[in-house]
């Protein structure tokens, strides 16, 4: 009987967000999203290597989806197969998505003429249900969190606790995001926690983002006072503090 399955090394190339090769394991119930190596309850399929991958982007070609495959022998011959992504989702045809089996290259192509409508469509079943980000600055509880797909930015700081009433600086809040090809985006953002999400002011976050709520300039004198103070503390008031400044 089989104690633990070995995992399956797929490679998922093309229009999606990271690109690569993942290690899936097979036949556990622990079915999480996490880079590298993940535990699948029974065998994986494409639509849960391509969420492994981070999603697609804008521009994948969800109709000419390709899966290239080993054949079994000592020669390096491959079988490719095509498959419909935009069918399985729309009209729920489970022939578009196939087990993957060790070796499987699944590879998203990009579209000739972009279809807004039927990307959404894709993206809100192609993403993984958490991601990771990280918020920094001046929120009450910065750090590390996991948040469902879909968050947007101003969401994301109310997960942190919200933003810190008088050190916040909400018309300087920083979006800083690796892209696929390895450069990076550093957005200034204005924070306004009624606004509903948009790609300019409420963006939608995807994993690995970082948001950095700046400190205000008040807070930032403020911080600058306390750290003279200190040496002079029980001695000089604050008014004599100023007085000594402008003298």
């Amino acid at each position: 009987s089989v104690i633990d399955p070995r995992p399956i090394k797929v490679s998922v190339v093309g229009q999606v967000q990271r690109p690569g090769l993942y290690s899936m394991d097979v036949g556990s119930n622990n079915n999480s999203f996490n880079r590298g190596r993940v535990r699948f309850s029974g065998m994986p399929t494409v639509i849960d290597a391509i969420k492994l991958s981070g999603g697609i982007t804008k521009q994948a070609d969800l109709r000419n989806v390709f899966i290239e495959r080993r054949l079994p022998g000592g020669d390096l011959k491959y079988k490719k197969a095509k498959i419909n992504l935009l069918d399985l989702i729309i009209q729920g045809n489970q022939l578009n998505n196939p087990f993957l089996f060790d070796g499987d290259k699944i590879i998203i192509t990009k579209a000739l003429n972009s279809n807004v409508e039927s990307w959404e469509i894709a993206d809100a079943n192609l993403t993984p249900e958490n991601i990771s980000v990280t918020i920094a600055g001046e929120v009450i509880s910065p750090g590390n969190l996991t948040l469902q797909s879909k968050t947007s930015l101003s969401q994301s700081i109310m997960a942190a606790g919200g933003p810190v009433n008088w050190r916040a600086n909400k018309g300087n809040v920083r979006l800083v995001r690796i892209n696929r090809n390895g450069s990076v985006d550093n957005k200034t953002i204005r924070l306004d926690l009624s606004e509903p999400p948009s790609e300019d002011k409420n963006p939608i976050l995807r994993n690995g983002d970082i948001v950095y709520v700046e400190t205000s300039k008040f807070a930032t004198m403020s911080d600058g006072i306390t750290a003279i103070r200190k040496p002079a503390s029980g001695i000089l008031s604050i008014w004599s503090l100023f007085k000594i400044i402008g003298d």
